[in-house]
């Protein structure tokens, strides 16, 4: 699927010529609509990814999304849409520094550490992980970006890192943990955390069974946070999607 979004998206701009054309939303808005119908059994999820990459159109993102996938021979998918419009609110705020140190806990297909290589000054990223998703992550970076795989450190869940850190990032893994294990992770973060650190997050509001039978209710307005906001808000690209799946909600604070 991702490969024939990639074909049809690098053809019918052009064909549409979106740049150029005062009608661009529109012809991109039919453009999605056809893909739609092509597709041999559209889901809720080819139907979300359709929606990103229209939210992307319509916030002026697409072309620079493009770029970004076509200089590492990628495809689009849901992930990699939702990664890019996230980057966009951290990318202009380390500005004059270098050698940055940053921490993501549960980095799925590892492409928001792509993100970061690609367009800010990264010294070291470590990625904290299940065993299974360190090695998702370490196929795709080496597939996509095999430059950088020597400043990445992959730490296993309950592994803690010995460094101090610029940044820390979690989307959408929290709403999935224990309450215990959501503590135990906001722990480590503002005990990691270098001063004026920024914590960047985006989860849902979810009700899960933990192991030992009792139910935690995750709610992520309600996460243990100690630092000041500078961002707190319904996710704009979940706003776009509706009515796929429950809100979700992104913060980012100062440590």
């Amino acid at each position: 699927m991702s490969l024939f979004w990639e074909k049809h998206i690098k053809s019918d701009i052009e064909v549409f010529g979106f740049r150029e054309s005062p009608y661009r939303g529109l012809y991109f808005f039919i453009y999605l609509f056809k893909i739609i119908r092509k597709c041999k059994a559209p889901n809720w999820r080819v139907i979300k990814h359709a929606k990103e990459l229209w939210f992307l159109e319509k916030e002026g993102l697409m072309t620079k999304y493009l770029e970004f996938l076509r200089r590492r021979g990628a495809c689009s998918n849901q992930a990699a849409a939702q990664n890019f419009y996230y980057f966009q609110y951290i990318k202009n705020r380390f500005g004059g520094k270098n050698n940055l140190n940053f921490l993501e806990i549960g980095a799925g297909g590892g492409i928001f550490a792509m993100l970061c290589f690609e367009y800010l000054p990264i010294r070291n990223y470590t990625i904290i992980d299940f065993p299974e998703m360190l090695t998702v992550a370490e196929r795709n970076i080496k597939k996509y970006q095999p430059k950088i795989i020597n400043r990445i450190r992959f730490l296993k869940s309950g592994q803690r890192p010995d460094v101090r850190f610029d940044a820390c990032f979690n989307f959408n893994s929290f709403c999935e943990m224990e309450e215990k294990e959501i503590i135990e992770y906001f722990d480590l973060i503002y005990s990691t955390a270098k001063p004026h650190a920024l914590f960047f997050n985006v989860n849902y509001h979810r009700k899960i069974k933990n192991r030992d039978g009792s139910k935690s209710d995750n709610n992520p307005l309600l996460f243990p946070y100690r630092g000041k906001p500078i961002v707190w808000e319904t996710n704009r690209m979940y706003i776009s999607q509706k009515p796929f799946g429950p809100p979700t909600y992104m913060r980012i604070e100062i440590m």
